[in-house]
């Protein structure tokens, strides 16, 4: 029985603790990750329903907003201009950088460009302060300033989906991917999970709070990044893709950005056809890029 160093979790066959090499995946040990960022995903959303709710007509009205939030989201991810050409870029560049992952890691590790200090930090930053400090913030903030009705939980409610619906999508494609660590310690490597927080941590805070404050915060998450190829946990590609996937999500999730987009998917047929056919609509949001 051996402990995983990210998780935490114990999985029969391991042999050699924090070391063991798997040849298959550790169920245990890959939705763990998956129900924590549900379970905190529903607990979250809870609060902000019974904080900003007094009836069960306004309860009704908000389970009737959220669905078209995230409908007009998934619209934007995947329809916005900016959005297409930094997945369109990342989808392009993937292949190269897993043929060549093994030459940038030892490069990585042979420059050494974070002390010792800065490699703590970001692992930390990356793991639990992040997302700790953010939440804390935009709480008192909700609470502290005079916010009208209608908006007044809409920047946590923002905060609270966009980790969760991060988390869920970086935890299942570990699992689909099963890809094995540089260090060669668990086979759920692609993408990574401490720069996917990092990073939608930045864009969070670049939509609320400014271009200022977004820009140090995506220097945090750049000594993050560096810090998981570094200590040979992630492939360069690994880093690449958490940011790039949890960057464009939080973008996608910005209030304000998404009044007109829809993003519908049902079971149709036609005349021509015996079969019914998937029939997936995409309407394009009124928004500036």
């Amino acid at each position: 029985m051996g402990v995983n160093r990210d998780h935490g979790v114990d999985c029969p066959g391991d042999t050699n603790p924090g070391m063991a090499i798997e040849s298959e995946i550790c169920p245990a040990r890959l939705m763990s990750p998956m129900l924590r960022q549900v379970t905190l995903l529903i607990f979250g959303l809870t609060l902000i329903v019974q904080a900003q709710n007094k009836s069960w007509d306004d309860c009704q009205s908000w389970s009737e907003h959220y669905p078209n939030y995230l409908r007009q989201s998934a619209a934007y991810w995947v329809t916005n201009r900016t959005s297409q050409v930094i997945l369109g870029s990342w989808l392009v560049a993937l292949p190269i950088l897993i043929q060549t992952d093994s030459q940038t890691s030892e490069s990585f590790q042979d420059a050494a460009l974070l002390g010792a200090d800065a490699m703590l930090f970001g692992e930390a930053w990356g793991r639990i302060y992040a997302p700790l400090t953010l939440v804390s913030l935009t709480a008192l903030e909700t609470w502290a300033k005079p916010y009208a009705s209608s908006q007044k939980y809409q920047r946590l409610e923002y905060v609270v989906t966009t980790y969760g619906t991060v988390g869920v999508l970086i935890q299942s494609l570990k699992t689909l991917t099963h890809r094995l660590r540089p260090d060669h310690t668990t086979n759920n490597s692609f993408p990574s999970g401490h720069t996917s927080v990092a990073f939608s941590t930045a864009e969070i805070t670049r939509q609320l709070y400014g271009n200022g404050w977004g820009g140090a915060a995506y220097g945090l998450a750049l000594v993050t990044a560096v810090q998981r190829v570094q200590s040979d946990r992630h492939w360069l590609g690994d880093v690449v893709s958490g940011a790039v996937l949890s960057m464009t999500i939080a973008r996608a999730l910005a209030p304000g950005k998404t009044e007109a987009g829809t993003f519908d998917i049902g079971v149709s047929s036609l005349p021509q056809f015996d079969a019914p056919l998937l029939a997936i609509s995409v309407h394009l949001p009124t928004v500036k890029p």
